[in-house]
């Protein structure tokens, strides 16, 4: 799975709150200036120029993160001054679904290692070690 599928996973309008509506044009919006954000810090891009210049070379990333078009540098620096306390917040209810979810994959995991080691699955169903 890419980086930026997993920041759209992550970070949608249930981690994101809605903002109201503003007069004059509209802009990126949180949720799409959030997703760059973090997707930057997923990638080791540290600066806003690279940042932009990685969207402008990966524009697929660029869609899937919600962009029409690629943002400019100085936009992407005032994101992060803006959002920064948004970017810590939304960093934390990541890392709390997270510690929800890879429990739970390590008990499926688990499950299904024991079901390996005392069934053998055939065609025709499950037969316990042992028996025909």
């Amino acid at each position: 799975m890419e980086a930026c599928e997993v920041v759209r996973l992550f970070v949608n309008k249930a981690v994101v709150c809605a903002e109201p509506k503003r007069r004059g044009n509209p802009g990126y919006g949180r949720l799409r200036a959030l997703r760059v954000l973090v997707y930057s810090r997923l990638k080791g891009l540290e600066n806003d120029t690279r940042v932009v210049e990685h969207l402008k070379k990966h524009t697929g990333a660029a869609r899937t993160l919600g962009l029409c078009r690629v943002p400019d540098r100085t936009t992407v620096g005032r994101w992060w001054r803006r959002y920064l306390r948004l970017l810590e917040e939304t960093f934390g209810k990541i890392s709390g679904m997270l510690q929800l979810v890879v429990p739970n994959i390590f008990f499926w995991l688990l499950i299904l290692h024991r079901l390996k080691t005392s069934t053998i699955w055939k065609r025709g169903g499950v037969t316990r070690v042992g028996e025909s």
